[in-house]
């Protein structure tokens, strides 16, 4: 019974000495003064995009993209695996007022106004315009006419490249075949 009560006292007298010196440790860290925010966002709340703005930009899109051919909703699904189900879907919505460019799915999420920068008859080169979003999974708060998606198209097929679109064998930066949609 003695070796219980001396083992239970020398454990708390460790216990106490530790205790005391990381009292002291953090006693001695100054801390930085808090933010205090009501909502914390990843993207810059520059770029996310009133709804009265949203109409500008439509306008401006629509000046810039002439060619309904283009006109259209683009999928590609990728689910890597069956069990346990990993999936992204990627959907590029052009109209001709708008370009959204959507990511949703395992650890991916964003939503961005897209522009045209380049296009000729069989390629589509879209640059980030600006964050429909506070939760972009992308790193794009701060960049403006970065290109986020190329659309293809050969012989009535489609195709995404993006360097934030990953096939399944996880390569980025490919071409993958996507469904056009009217």
């Amino acid at each position: 019974m003695k070796k219980h009560v001396f083992i239970l006292s020398l454990f708390v007298i460790v216990f106490a000495a530790c205790s005391y010196h990381q009292g002291k440790e953090r006693r001695n860290i100054v801390a930085p003064p808090k933010v205090h925010r009501k909502y914390e966002s990843k993207c810059d709340e520059k770029k996310v995009v009133e709804k009265d703005k949203l109409q500008e930009t439509r306008k401006l899109q629509s000046l810039v993209e002439k060619d309904t051919n283009w006109y259209g909703h683009y999928e590609y699904y990728m689910q890597a695996s069956d069990y346990p189900p990993i999936f992204v879907s990627y959907e590029l919505e052009i109209s001709p007022d708008s370009c959204i460019f959507t990511g949703n799915g395992q650890m991916t999420y964003f939503r961005i106004l897209c522009t045209v920068s380049k296009k000729n008859e069989n390629h589509l080169k879209l640059c980030y315009l600006a964050s429909l979003g506070e939760n972009n999974s992308l790193p794009l708060s701060n960049a403006e006419k970065v290109t986020v998606v190329e659309l293809y198209r050969y012989n009535g097929k489609y195709y995404l490249k993006s360097p934030y679109i990953i096939n399944k064998k996880g390569k980025n930066n490919v071409k993958v075949k996507c469904e056009k949609q009217q």
